[in-house]
């Protein structure tokens, strides 16, 4: 994933703050054989407020997503499957979002300039799915679909700081557990091949727990300018699920 963002802050007072952030996403994620690609944009407002050692942070968020999708299905009949036999599908769809969140997060200072900051993150997400369109002989036209999840994700960071002549690194590592609270379970989704009648496609159980691990580096410079570059590596064993994600980015604090 490749990521892209700017932010702007305003300080009420010293322990309140508030901001705007946009951002734009390109993402792949591997299922199987088969695989997904998406480029998206994201807008919301956020608040945080500072108590002694803890951070408190509320925040809103529209995301809208394009997403060309690339389905493999594999003829078992021959017990010496070839990949040469797969045939392949190709799709493209939109999809709107909504994401409500709070987070808390605690720094505990473990010698100088080291950090240790755990943190509790509760988030409601709405997904609007528009139409999907395969390519080819065989193709599929599944129709628009509502998704719901609440989620929960506890984690934790190791943070080093080193101040520099002009401003200050940050580097940071760690992992985290996410739980789909609801949302996860099977749902149903209408489709039918070109030219046929309409059927029930049963969308499985969702992974009710991936774990993710991450490095980030980031750059604050003197006169505000904010950089970062974030690389992850998430994984969900019930699905295969696995998802790599790099990027940078680049912003502002006022």
């Amino acid at each position: 994933m490749n990521r892209s963002l700017c932010s702007s802050r305003d300080g009420l007072s010293l322990d309140n703050t508030v901001g705007i952030v946009l951002g734009g996403t390109n993402s792949e994620a591997k299922i199987s054989s088969s695989k997904l690609d998406g480029d998206s944009i994201y807008l919301g407002v956020y608040g945080k407020r500072y108590i002694d050692n803890m951070r408190i942070a509320l925040g809103v968020g529209y995301q809208y997503g394009d997403y060309e999708g690339n389905r493999v299905t594999k003829d078992y009949s021959n017990i010496f499957y070839d990949k040469t036999n797969a045939q392949s599908y190709s799709g493209n769809y939109n999809d709107n979002g909504i994401n409500i969140y709070t987070d808390i997060r605690y720094t505990h200072e473990i010698k100088d300039n080291l950090y240790f900051e755990p943190y509790f993150n509760v988030g409601y997400t709405f997904i609007k799915q528009d139409k999907i369109r395969e390519e080819g002989v065989l193709s599929l036209d599944t129709k628009e679909k509502e998704f719901n999840y609440l989620t929960a994700k506890v984690g934790g960071d190791l943070k080093r700081e080193v101040l520099g002549s002009k401003g200050k690194h940050i580097l940071k590592a760690g992992v985290d557990y996410e739980n789909i609270v609801s949302g996860s379970e099977a749902t149903e989704l209408k489709s039918s091949y070109k030219g046929g009648k309409e059927f029930g496609v049963l969308v499985g159980e969702k992974n009710n727990d991936i774990i993710t691990t991450h490095i980030k580096y980031e750059y604050e410079h003197q006169n505000g300018t904010l950089m970062d570059i974030v690389s992850s590596y998430s994984f969900a064993r019930e699905n295969m699920k696995n998802e790599w994600k790099i990027g940078a980015g680049i912003g502002y604090k006022f």
